[in-house]
């Protein structure tokens, strides 16, 4: 509390007991002598409140990537395609990387479109994977070993644990809430960032597509003869479905292409002009 604000509600009591004088009432200044001990026992329990939320917080979060962005190192690269995402046509996030010759992974971020980039290195991420922002407005990196999830627009970031001896190189989530993980290891769901990873049960042996949906779900398609499953929030099992697949698109508002092996990545809004992608 202010002590303007605390000057003024003394003023307050003091004026309305002042004007009820025919009432049998305690002395003025003994009661605004209460009011001030309250005040600095309600301004004390509110600061120990915040410091405890602080601890509390401050011991769940992961802050280990620079909030402060540089020049990124020369010749970079784009590590793959899921590794570039763009919010909207002007503001975008890449992992990229220099490897072999340093396998260290930068989050590379522009405010103009992708004319320009600055980034930060990962400590810790060696191999760049996936990066994308969910529904909700999350913040979703993967690769390595590592799942991390900022939910302050990449002011903190979190760890998420995996399963035993699980890859996070088949990460995805749609809303931010209901999390999917698909590798050699088996196909996993997580609810929530606290949440238990609970196994699902694969349709078939041969590698899958996931896709998880707007509704939380998860959508599989096989390559191999283009057959789609889909298993709903709170079911562990996949059943044969037409569905259309309504998942985000791989790198948000941009398309991203190359035209052979080697060649560097371009990107377009609309599909028909396309410009060198360069960090």
């Amino acid at each position: 509390m202010s002590e303007v604000v605390s000057d003024v509600l003394e003023d307050m009591v003091r004026t309305e007991l002042t004007r009820q004088a025919t009432a049998p009432h305690p002395d003025p200044d003994r009661i605004l002598h209460r009011v001030r001990v309250t005040r600095r026992r309600t301004t004390t329990m509110t600061s120990a409140a915040v410091m405890v939320l602080v601890i509390v917080v401050g011991a769940t979060v992961w802050t280990a990537i620079p909030r402060t962005g540089g020049t990124l190192p020369e010749e970079v690269r784009l590590g793959q395609p899921t590794a570039l995402w763009f919010a909207d046509p002007d503001h975008g996030y890449a992992l990229v990387d220099a490897c072999p010759t340093a396998c260290q992974v930068w989050l590379a971020v522009t405010t103009d479109g992708g004319r320009s980039w600055h980034g930060r290195a990962i400590p810790g991420l060696t191999a760049a994977g996936h990066i994308h922002t969910a529904a909700d407005g999350s913040a979703w990196i993967s690769g390595g070993s590592l799942v991390l999830v900022s939910r302050d627009r990449g002011r903190t970031w979190r760890e998420i644990p995996l399963p035993p001896g699980a890859t996070p190189d088949g990460f995805d989530t749609y809303d931010g809430h209901h999390l999917y993980l698909v590798s050699g290891q088996g196909l996993w769901r997580k609810t929530g960032d606290d949440g238990d990873w609970q196994r699902l049960d694969a349709p078939t042996g041969n590698p899958l597509q996931a896709r998880p949906q707007p509704d939380g779900g998860l959508l599989l398609t096989d390559p191999a003869n283009g057959a789609r499953f889909y298993a709903p929030p709170g079911s562990t099992a996949f059943q044969p479905t037409d569905r259309p697949d309504l998942g985000h698109k791989p790198n948000g508002a941009r398309q991203l292409r190359r035209t052979g092996p080697n060649a560097p990545y371009e990107h377009s809004t609309d599909g028909h002009t396309w410009t060198p992608l360069p960090f």
